[in-house]
């Protein structure tokens, strides 16, 4: 995906909307709660 997107980077979590934005980015883990609020913006 991140050749696709055209990013490099190292681990992390991308979040893509269906219009095959990237809203957002989490470079390191992610916590349940962040999940949901970062889910809640692209759904």
């Amino acid at each position: 995906m991140s050749r696709k997107y055209g990013m490099t980077y190292g681990g992390g979590v991308v979040f893509v909307n269906r219009e095959a934005v990237v809203k957002s980015r989490v470079p390191k883990g992610i916590s349940p709660s962040r999940l949901d609020a970062e889910l809640k913006k692209i759904i």
